[in-house]
C-alpha cells in the first residue's frame, strides 16, 4: 500500500516539475533561433528574471551582441558582457532613471542594418522610469505613489504611466527606427495582454477611448498640481496623432 502511495506522489512531483519547465520563459527563449543582422546587434531585458532571460540569450544567440539588463535590486546577473542596472521595484529610482537614459541613447544610434532585440517582463514599468521634459524622477515616483493607491487596474495604470514618459508608450520602439526590433515577452498581466507589459515601451497602444479626467476622477486619483496639469493638457489636445513608426520585425510571447 504504501508502495503504491510513495508511486503516485512519484508521479504527481514529475508532472508538477515538467508543467513548471514547459512554462519556463527561458526554455522557450532557448528553442528560438535570431539570425544575426549584417550590422551590430544590441540587446536588452528588462524586468523580474531579466538575468536569467539575458543569459540564456547570450548562450544561443550565434553573433556578437552588446546590451543592458535591468533587474530588481533582490536578483542577480551573470557577468555575461552586458551592462547590469539594479533599479527598485514597485517604486522608481535613480538607478533606473540612469538605466533608462542609456537604453534610449544606444537604441537611438541604430540603423536599418543592425538589430535590437528587446526582453522584458513584470515590473520593468517602475525598472525604466523616464519622465516626461520639465518634470522630475521625485514627479514620476509621486505619479506612481499614486496610481497604486488608487486601486485602478493595470490597463489603467499604465494608460497614465505611458503617457508620462519618454520611454514606455511605444517610445523606445521609435526611438531604435529605423533598426528593426523584436520584443519577446514574458507576460503576467491577466488578459495576456502583451502591450501592457513594462507599459510597452515597443508597442502602440490605442487609448483614444479612454477617458482622462473621468479615470482621475472614478478612481480618486490624487496627483500633484504640476502633473494634474500635465494630464489635463493631454485632455485639451486629443487631435490626429503624429505618424509613428516602429520597425517591428517580430513579437514572441516567452509566456
Amino acid at each position: 500500500m504504501q508502495k503504491n502511495i510513495d508511486q503516485d506522489l512519484k508521479i504527481l512531483e514529475d508532472i508538477f516539475y515538467k508543467t513548471v519547465d514547459l512554462a519556463d520563459p527561458v526554455k522557450k527563449l532557448e528553442k528560438l533561433k535570431i539570425d544575426p543582422p549584417k550590422g551590430k546587434t544590441f540587446f536588452a531585458a528588462v524586468g523580474k528574471g531579466a538575468g536569467r532571460l539575458a543569459k540564456a540569450f547570450r548562450l544561443k544567440f550565434q553573433g556578437k551582441s552588446k546590451g543592458i539588463v535591468v533587474i530588481p535590486e533582490n536578483e542577480d546577473c551573470e557577468d555575461l558582457g552586458f551592462k547590469v542596472y539594479k533599479a527598485s521595484h514597485p517604486v522608481p529610482s535613480k538607478n533606473g532613471l540612469l538605466a533608462s537614459r542609456e537604453l534610449v541613447r544606444n537604441v537611438s544610434a541604430l540603423t536599418g542594418k543592425d538589430l535590437f532585440v528587446f526582453v522584458i517582463s513584470g515590473g520593468a514599468s517602475s525598472l525604466l522610469p523616464y519622465p516626461p521634459e520639465g518634470f522630475s524622477l521625485e514627479d514620476e515616483v509621486k505619479l506612481n505613489r499614486s496610481l497604486l493607491e488608487s486601486g485602478a487596474p493595470i490597463s489603467i495604470m499604465n494608460f497614465f504611466r505611458s503617457h508620462f514618459s519618454q520611454i514606455k508608450g511605444g517610445k523606445l520602439g521609435m526611438a531604435a527606427f529605423p533598426c528593426p526590433v523584436i520584443t519577446l515577452v514574458v507576460c503576467d498581466i491577466p488578459g495576456d495582454d502583451i502591450s501592457l507589459v513594462g507599459s510597452g515601451p515597443t508597442f502602440f497602444r490605442d487609448y483614444s477611448d479612454v477617458d482622462l479626467k473621468k479615470n482621475i476622477d472614478f478612481y480618486e486619483m490624487i496627483f500633484d498640481k504640476n502633473i494634474l496639469g500635465f494630464f489635463l493638457s493631454k485632455t485639451k489636445d486629443r487631435g490626429p496623432e503624429k505618424t509613428k513608426k516602429i520597425n517591428a520585425r517580430e513579437t514572441i510571447t516567452l509566456s
